[in-house]
């Protein structure tokens, strides 16, 4: 099995990707556009059979007010409010270029029949947004996790730590970036996901995405974080 993780960046900066199969890890960046959405996976790998996202695949509600997602209520998002239409994105501010590209990836996954959103109906690959910060919360039984701002080193021998434990191996890649750790925790999630019994490794947040055909972008959608662990790092 292939799963890959992406922390999203914007049509200007890089996006990290992180590609999982039998415990190893490749760790890469790429630059989504209209015509290579998606990474593609290294060399002599199969496809993926789930990818993980760690940016909104949706907008706030139409009627929602206030503009918060019931999904980012529920897990504390750094995003917490979000537009309800691409009109009102136009004149955003925090996190518009992020919201932007994430809306265009997951509504390009929604169209094409390669990929299946997690909440929709179709037999591509399955698709979700997750969200690292939580991932790391919930794998590694912790409330509390370094600031990857403030102390990049401190969030980068945390998620080191959790590889290390649960065996994962990341040749020549000593400290990795708090942008590649999110794309690896990210592929953390994905692993998850794809094993055949997920249904006892994985818990959601939020409410099943709605389809906006109009304004060709998605609202609301779940979140998928790994079930809690009481091991402590």
């Amino acid at each position: 099995m292939c799963v890959a993780g992406i922390d999203l960046g914007s049509y200007s900066s890089p996006s990290y990707v992180a590609w999982l199969g039998d415990n190893r890890l490749v760790v890469d960046m790429y630059r989504p556009r209209p015509d290579h959405w998606l990474p593609v996976p290294p060399k002599d790998w199969p496809l993926p059979t789930v990818m993980a996202i760690d940016g909104p695949q949706g907008l706030a509600a139409p009627g929602a007010d206030p503009a918060i997602r019931k999904a980012d209520a529920e897990t504390h998002t750094p995003t917490r409010r979000l537009p309800r239409s691409r009109k009102e994105l136009t004149s955003w501010k925090l996190y518009k270029p992020l919201i932007i590209l994430a809306i265009d990836l997951f509504w390009h996954c929604y169209q094409n029949p390669s990929y299946s959103i997690y909440g929709l109906g179709n037999n591509g690959c399955l698709v979700c947004e997750t969200w690292p910060r939580l991932i790391l919360k919930r794998l590694g039984g912790q409330q509390t996790i370094p600031s990857k701002r403030q102390d990049p080193f401190a969030y980068s021998d945390t998620v080191v730590r959790l590889l290390d434990r649960v065996g994962v191996a990341v040749p020549g890649l000593l400290h990795p970036t708090p942008d590649q750790c999110d794309a690896i925790l990210c592929a953390l999630l994905a692993e998850r996901l794809g094993m055949k019994a997920n249904v006892d490794l994985v818990e959601t947040f939020g409410s099943p995405p709605l389809i906006d055909e109009t304004d060709g972008v998605l609202h609301e959608g779940w979140i998928v974080a790994p079930k809690q662990q009481k091991e402590i790092l």
